[in-house]
């Protein structure tokens, strides 16, 4: 299971610095996709035209896709980026949307001021009016209940087990268990493991893995989907009747 690391912070906070300690310091590759790195590259070194014509929700779309294909190939990444808002995820998470990953999210907490000197002294300045306006946007986010967490991004409940279990104590719920496809379910070490059909049986394709990705997981489960009709058909991240 891949696992994205994202920063979080506002402009020239430090999230940079500590993006390439982590990846120095990590055992394992970690891919690195920063939003400034695709700016510079896309728009010829050129500030002014980081924010015309929708060129930087461009911009975000295109590193949403490179992050997706980095994950899909099984690798590490570390996106750095402000975070501090959920419309500044949004093509991200269209992306990553019921992905088995492992967030982790690296909270830089530099406060405007710090960060507004600090960005005074940089090449492309953004200005402290526009930090100011950031920061204000992430309290406003935080007031109302929103945080980044993996659950948030991906859509998939943190833990060991995921999804809404209405009516059960999860903790006593089995890990593993065998169910055939004649419907009847067989829990290890049981009588009705050892029936006879249980040798013939193999194991479905997997609903994701790091070299399918996206594509692998919808060919699995869209045959399914379309047995159903929309009335009666709950996706797994639906709540529950109680």
């Amino acid at each position: 299971m891949p696992t994205l690391h994202l920063t979080q912070g506002l402009p020239a906070a430090g999230k940079s610095t500590l993006a390439r300690k982590l990846i120095a310091d990590s055992p394992t590759p970690i891919r690195y996709v920063g939003l400034d790195a695709l700016r510079l590259m896309l728009d010829a070194q050129t500030p002014t035209a980081w924010w015309a014509g929708g060129a930087e929700e461009s911009t975000a779309r295109a590193q949403a896709a490179l992050v997706g294909q980095l994950l899909a190939d099984g690798a590490d990444v570390l996106v750095d980026g402000t975070h501090t808002a959920p419309r500044q995820l949004a093509a991200l998470r269209e992306v990553v949307d019921g992905w088995p990953l492992t967030v982790i999210v690296h909270r830089v907490g530099t406060g405007p001021a710090v960060c507004a000197a600090r960005d005074g002294v940089r090449v492309h300045p953004i200005g402290s009016a526009c930090i100011g306006r950031l920061a204000a946007e992430w309290a406003a986010a935080e007031a109302a209940g929103w945080r980044l967490t993996g659950e948030w991004l991906t859509g998939v409940r943190e833990g060991p087990v995921s999804g809404r279990i209405a009516g059960a104590d999860r903790r006593k719920l089995p890990q593993v268990g065998q169910c055939w496809r004649g419907g009847m379910f067989a829990l290890p070490g049981t009588a009705a493991e050892k029936h006879s059909r249980a040798a013939q049986e193999r194991l479905n394709p997997p609903c994701w893995t790091p070299s399918g990705g996206p594509g692998a997981r919808s060919a699995v489960r869209e045959p399914y989907r379309a047995s159903k009709s929309s009335e009666s058909y709950r996706t797994s991240r639906e709540e529950p009747d109680d």
